[in-house]
Order: structure tokens, then C-alpha cells, then sequence
């Protein structure tokens, strides 16, 4: 019998990247004390705008500290276009608060 050898045919991969998939590694700027003696590693922050073109991170509703990082612009335009991010506490020493950002 002939006939033609089986293929797979697998989809292309889109070659665009979205530049709202951002992945960022930073500490809270100006952490809040009280609040951030209560964060354990591990725990997720909210990260939200805080007008006019400031990101705060917030603990349980209350804001734990400002996110400061060379992609505040970039996660600025994300926000503002609808995409919604958390940061996960990679470690604590004292008030010094290490985040990873990322969307949701």
C-alpha cells in the first residue's frame, strides 16, 4: 500500500512577546513597619497604581510599601491597560521586604 508518511503538523509559536509579561525582582521601597513585621515569605501583596504614577504593594488591604523598580513605566502602562499583578515575598530581614512581581 502507498501512500504518504504521517506528519505532525504542530501550530507556530507567535514570535511577538507580550510586553506586559513582566517578571520583576525588587524590595519594597519605604516599607511600613508595622505591617511589614506581619509578611512572611511566601505571602502574596496586591500590587495596585496609587495616583498619579506610583505602584504601592499592599498587604491584606493596607499598603505594605512602594514598588520602585527600572520597569515602574512599563507596570504603570499594564495596570492602566487592565492586566492585574501580585507580588510573592521571597524573603524578609527586618523591614527589608524582597518581592517578585508578576501578573496574575
Amino acid at each position: 500500500m502507498g501512500g504518504s508518511p504521517s506528519r505532525t503538523i504542530r501550530p507556530k509559536r507567535s514570535s511577538t512577546k507580550d510586553p506586559c509579561d513582566l517578571v520583576i525582582h525588587t524590595q519594597l521601597k519605604s516599607p511600613i513597619e508595622e505591617i511589614v513585621m506581619s509578611i512572611e515569605p511566601g505571602d502574596i501583596l496586591d500590587i495596585v497604581v496609587h495616583p498619579p504614577d506610583q505602584c504601592i504593594a499592599l498587604y491584606q488591604g493596607q499598603t505594605a510599601g512602594k514598588i520602585f523598580c527600572l520597569e515602574l513605566k512599563e507596570l504603570l502602562a499594564c495596570i492602566g491597560s487592565g492586566n492585574i499583578y501580585e507580588a510573592k515575598v521571597r524573603s524578609i530581614n527586618g523591614i527589608r521586604c524582597a518581592i517578585t512581581i508578576s501578573r496574575r
